[in-house]
């Protein structure tokens, strides 16, 4: 008897558990690119989508890159996404803070195409979108007490300066002097880099009541009927 009240209960939890995971998407808009080169033309933006198989807790900074499902990445001229780029080892990762309602407040990704270039002078197209919120008053001077915003919101095609342990080392950093080495280059440029421009939208959807998917019901009503018989086996004796 005991046993069945088990079962059921351990069914419960499970079948409510398994409602609970949602698998989430935040999209992404930059503003307009300002400095271009190349086959860029100014006005175009870089906008994408990152899915994950469950949101990010408000108010957490975390590495999502072990929940993460899918993402894509376009700047009007070139497509990254995760059939076709890597994010590069030695780098945080996909990194992603929330604020306490669960929106993105800051992160910081960086994809490469694949495959990696492996020596000095190959031309490669990647993306850097990092936004990092400062600490202190917006404008100030750095100090113990203060730390100003970055932002970066950069894609084109890198040149691969140095390579070591089979890719390109990092210190070819997305920079404007790397940029500018190469054939064609995007920079979100001359907004307040005290404050993140970019436009970040979908998130976790309003979480429902929870549902028994048709396998778990099968199961609960198997078990209640299985408690019922229990039940008047008991009464009977």
């Amino acid at each position: 008897m005991h046993s069945v009240k088990t079962l059921c209960t351990v069914a419960l939890l499970l079948a409510f558990g398994a409602a609970q995971a949602q698998e989430t998407t935040y999209t992404f808009q930059s503003q307009p690119f300002e400095e271009v080169s190349g086959s860029y033309n100014i006005g175009q933006t870089l906008s994408g989508s990152i899915t994950l198989s469950e949101p990010v807790p408000p108010s957490t900074s975390m590495d999502v890159t072990p929940i993460l499902v899918g993402y894509s990445f376009t700047d009007g001229v070139v497509t990254l996404n995760d059939t076709n780029s890597e994010i590069i080892s030695g780098f945080a990762g996909i990194f992603l803070a929330t604020d306490a309602s669960g929106g993105i407040q800051s992160y910081q990704m960086t994809f490469w195409e694949s495959p990696l270039p492996t020596s000095t002078g190959n031309v490669f197209t990647g993306m850097d979108i990092l936004f990092l919120a400062g600490a202190g008053t917006p404008g100030c001077v750095e100090s113990l007490t203060c730390e100003r915003a970055q932002l970066q919101i950069s894609s084109g095609d890198l040149e691969c300066t140095s390579a070591g342990g089979g890719e390109c080392a990092a210190a070819a950093q997305m920079d404007g002097d790397d940029w500018g080495r190469t054939v064609r280059v995007a920079d979100e440029t001359g907004f307040n880099p005290d404050l993140d421009d970019s436009i970040w939208g979908g998130g976790p959807p309003p979480r429902p009541i929870p549902a028994l998917g048709s396998g778990a019901l099968v199961l609960l009503m198997l078990m209640l009927a299985a408690l019922g018989t229990g039940a008047l086996r008991w009464r009977a004796v």
